[in-house]
C-alpha cells in the first residue's frame, strides 16, 4: 500500500508543531521518511495510517513499558502545501526525549531536498 496524494489534507496550522517544507515528490517521501525510520528500528517502531497520510512513531519496547511508549508517541504528518509543496508536521512529543535527538535531525534534513 502507499499514500494516495488525494488522500493528503490542505495544510491548516490548526497546531504548533515542527513544520518542515519540502518539495519532495508524494512518490518519493513515503519511502525517504520510512527510510529514516528504518535507521533506527532498535529505537523505534512505527505504522503508517494511509487513510490519513501520517507515521505514528515510538519506542521499541516490550509491553512491561507500554505506559512509557504511549507517552513518547509522536506523530509524522503530511500535508499539502499551497506551492505544489509538502507540508510535514512533526509533533512536539519527539522534543521531549532526548534518545529522539538523532532521528529528529535526520528527519528535519527532508526540508533540504
Amino acid at each position: 500500500m502507499s499514500l494516495n496524494i488525494a488522500n493528503i489534507p490542505n495544510y491548516n496550522n490548526i497546531e504548533k508543531n515542527n513544520i518542515l517544507i519540502t518539495n519532495i515528490s508524494i512518490d518519493k517521501i513515503e519511502n525517504t521518511i520510512n527510510n529514516i525510520l528504518d535507521k533506527y528500528n532498535e529505537l523505534c517502531k512505527y505504522y503508517i495510517n494511509y487513510n490519513e497520510c501520517y507515521w505514528s512513531v515510538s519506542f521499541n519496547v516490550d509491553l512491561d513499558q507500554y505506559e512509557e511508549m504511549c507517552k513518547t508517541t509522536f506523530e509524522i504528518k503530511l500535508f499539502k502545501g499551497l506551492l505544489n509543496n509538502i507540508i510535514i508536521e512533526i509533533t512536539n512529543e519527539i522534543n521531549e526525549n532526548n534518545y529522539w535527538i538523532e532521528l529528529c535531525r535526520d528527519l528535519k534534513k527532508l526540508k533540504l531536498n
